[in-house]
């Protein structure tokens, strides 16, 4: 754990977060009216020229390392914002394999996912009226799971890890869209955001073909995969922070069915050994894309 970098600062905070996003016709576009940010295309489509995609935090998973190397584990899931408003009226389907709810609920999410609906495809893209019905029944399942309780402790965890945590620490990701999905549901809650002292592991300019003659996919869970199979040391450390992990989940929701790639505290682990193995490898010679 001593080659996480902290950057001086008293706490190093890694996350990850599956997210709902939106799209809105750029020459009529009432989120950004509303004061929400669009994101920057993953890669450019035709689809690029005529609507933005706008994201916002359905499941937030996070750690907090302190200076001693204490770590606290939290995870909250937020609503859906389907048809709140008029301007969120073109949402993405919910994933079930993208979602943290019940196991009882998953299920029926998958049960209910038929090839109606392509995957992660947009409300306004859908031609018929029986995909649409699916479209609404899934994601009334996944509203179906929740309460105001869990609401309540979303809100208030996102206050506090704007409001102190991040002020007072080197903030990790991987990408933007999740940057952007907190943005957004900040400003949905009336939340300003802070300034961040961040690191996106993206940015970090590595070229695995040239370093380790990796060609495989740069995904979080493939390429820490590759990271630790290289590295005893990092892959120990890997399987002690997923079995922390692990007994956070169990603690929290009672159920095994919640612990799964793509559950936003497994990736933040995924993203704590990748940032860890290139800095214990290339220490400071790592530099940041422009």
């Amino acid at each position: 754990m001593e080659f996480l970098d902290r950057g001086s600062k008293e706490y190093l905070i890694y996350m990850d977060a599956e997210f709902q996003t939106f799209r809105s016709p750029i020459d009529n576009d009432g989120l950004f009216g509303a004061g929400f940010v669009h994101s920057r295309p993953f890669s450019f489509t035709a689809d690029d020229r005529v609507y933005y995609k706008y994201q916002f935090l359905l499941n937030l998973g996070f750690v907090i390392i302190d200076k001693y190397y204490n770590r606290s584990y939290f995870m909250v899931s937020f609503p859906s914002l389907f048809g709140e408003k008029p301007y969120f009226n073109d949402a993405t389907v919910l994933e079930p394999d993208y979602t943290v709810a019940s196991v009882a609920v998953v299920d029926a999410m998958k049960q209910a996912r038929t090839d109606l609906v392509p995957k992660f495809s947009f409300f306004s893209t859908l031609k018929t009226e029986s995909a649409k019905n699916e479209f609404k029944y899934i994601n009334s399942l996944y509203q179906s799971d929740y309460t105001f309780e869990k609401e309540e402790e979303a809100r208030q965890t996102l206050w506090k890890l704007i409001t102190y945590a991040i002020p007072q620490s080197k903030f990790c990701h991987k990408g933007y869209t999740d940057m952007d999905a907190i943005a957004n549901t900040s400003h949905y809650y009336g939340f300003s955001n802070p300034v961040y002292n961040s690191r996106n592991i993206d940015s970090i300019k590595v070229s695995y073909e040239r370093e380790f003659q990796y060609f495989g996919s740069k995904k979080l869970e493939s390429l820490q995969e590759f990271l630790v199979s290289r590295d005893d040391d990092v892959r120990q450390i890997r399987d002690q922070l997923v079995g922390e992990v692990i007994g956070f989940l169990q603690a929290k929701y009672g159920e095994q069915g919640v612990i799964k790639a793509h559950n936003p505290l497994i990736d933040t682990v995924y993203t704590v050994i990748v940032d860890m193995y290139l800095k214990k490898y290339f220490g400071d010679n790592l530099t940041i894309k422009a």
